[in-house]
């Protein structure tokens, strides 16, 4: 081979390994549940009309097969339906370039949580806004958001955990639901199997400032063959309001 062909060969792979380098990775991301709280509540008028909107808080939990897909994540927020039954769409996805230096460091999967706080939306009429969480590992997850953002019993904290089927997204019967205090005071709030509908709620005693963000907290939840922990410790349970979960089996 000349020695000019193979100068035009090394350029031709060099500017390839360039390109390489560059390349950005888009890649959606496995859910392991979803819990979200409603921040604010309050009325604001909207075209002459008095309406409620909320602020609400999502914490994703999802699970990342390298070090990128734990660094880089970030949740995309876009609205489909139509603009009387709206539904807004939430997808986990990591983001990096291949020559990111996070692909430099030991292989290894991991599970994390995500955020995204989706401010002032409106509901009427005592409207159910239906949101759902995209998820490569099943269906969707449902997370419909209404204007009930009190515990049911006064005084307390309350916790909703729904179990559900990953591959279906249907609910499941009987599993064993932990819920956790962590931080600087741990212990357990409260444990039992999940209803007919797949649901459990703790109201755990609280007092305080209603609204606070007081109550990092842990879930487990098994079913005898398969155990998925989700955990938000940064992101704590308010004080005297509702906390709702779902968790994939």
């Amino acid at each position: 081979m000349s020695k000019v062909l193979l100068a035009l060969v090394a350029s031709v792979l060099l500017a390839a390994g360039c390109a390489q380098e560059g390349k950005l990775i888009d890649t959606p991301l496995p859910v392991n549940g979803v819990s979200w709280d409603i921040v604010s509540l309050r009325d604001t008028t909207i075209s002459a009309v008095i309406t409620k909107v909320v602020d609400v808080h999502f914490k994703i939990s999802i699970h990342a097969e390298s070090p990128c897909e734990a660094q880089r994540g970030l949740l995309e927020l876009r609205r489909g339906g139509s603009s009387i039954n709206p539904t807004f769409i939430i997808m986990p996805v990591a983001r990096y370039n291949l020559d990111d230096r996070c692909t430099a460091e030991a292989p290894g999967a991991s599970d994390t949580v995500l955020t995204l706080t989706v401010s002032a939306i409106p509901l009427t009429n005592a409207q159910v806004l239906p949101f759902q969480v995209e998820t490569t590992n099943g269906p969707a997850i449902q997370t419909d958001i209404d204007s009930t953002n009190h515990s049911e019993v006064a005084g307390t904290t309350q916790f909703e955990v729904r179990v559900e089927s990953r591959a279906s997204g249907a609910a499941i019967v009987g599993a064993t639901v932990t819920i956790e205090q962590t931080g600087l005071t741990p212990g357990t709030l409260g444990t039992d199997v999940t209803n007919a509908a797949g649901l459990y709620k703790l109201n755990t005693p609280q007092t305080g400032i209603q609204g606070l963000p007081t109550i990092p907290y842990r879930v487990t939840v098994t079913d005898g063959v398969t155990t998925r922990v989700i955990s938000v410790p940064a992101f704590p349970a308010r004080t005297q309001l509702r906390e709702r979960v779902v968790v994939r089996l």
